[in-house]
């Protein structure tokens, strides 16, 4: 049987006054978790792709030459983790990255080319996702019966980073194959110009930091000849 994050939640709420108003929780976060509950169970119809091996994800995250206490620990939840809430975890961000990426997806399909601004824009959003209280969430849902540590996130990043790796992999064979040939550009007087002056300027800022830099030495060093100086 599954267990919800609202069953969770309830469980943990027991050391606590089981006549209290419900009107004191914050009724926003109430929705927020479930609509988390939501999303999970509706991406539990959502099928990995046949190439896409959690086995295998799970097999490179464990440390084969364990040096620190983290890797150590890792290994340990790693050997007694749960595969089926590992594989609804890995459906609900497969769901979630591949939505992300749909708008590039289309860029792609009709210019054959992903622009720079679009590839910010994903990773830009993927870091938000990854540090977010859904993402949290998430991972709280595949380690529902022990406390949730920095390794445990560990796995839950590990796994979402290798699903997005994946989807970004098989965008890249969708797009078409290019020549990439350098331009032969020629340097006109007027572009000499410019580059002797932006050289030129260059060269005095970092000459006058340095002048600043060593009075600096000198006046902490040598007082007396400061003084002197100024006299």
């Amino acid at each position: 049987m599954t267990v919800t994050v609202l069953e969770m939640l309830a469980a943990e709420d027991d050391e606590y006054d089981s006549t209290a108003d419900n009107d004191e929780f914050d009724s926003d976060f109430d929705n927020d978790i479930r609509r988390i509950d939501e999303i999970l169970a509706e991406n539990q119809s959502v099928e990995l792709p046949e190439d896409l091996n959690i086995e295998v994800i799970l097999q490179q995250i464990h440390e084969e030459h364990v040096i620190t206490p983290a890797q150590y620990n890792t290994n340990k939840i790693l050997e007694s983790i749960d595969k089926k809430k590992v594989k609804e975890f890995a459906q609900s961000e497969y769901a979630k990255l591949k939505c992300l990426l749909e708008s590039q997806q289309k860029d792609a399909e009709q210019a054959k080319k992903v622009p720079a601004s679009k590839q910010s824009e994903f990773y830009t959003n993927v870091y938000k996702y990854q540090t977010s209280v859904e993402f949290r969430m998430n991972c709280l849902s595949v380690f529902d019966q022990c406390p949730f540590t920095q390794e445990h996130l560990h796995i839950c990043f590990n796994i979402s980073n290798a699903i997005r790796k994946y989807l970004i992999g098989k965008q890249v064979e969708i797009l078409a194959v290019s020549n990439r040939q350098i331009s032969n550009r020629t340097l006109t007087n007027a572009s000499m110009s410019r580059i002797r002056y932006v050289g030129g300027y260059c060269i005095a800022k970092v000459h006058y930091k340095y002048l600043q830099k060593k009075n600096q030495a000198c006046t902490k060093l040598m007082p007396e000849i400061s003084l002197s100086m100024k006299k």
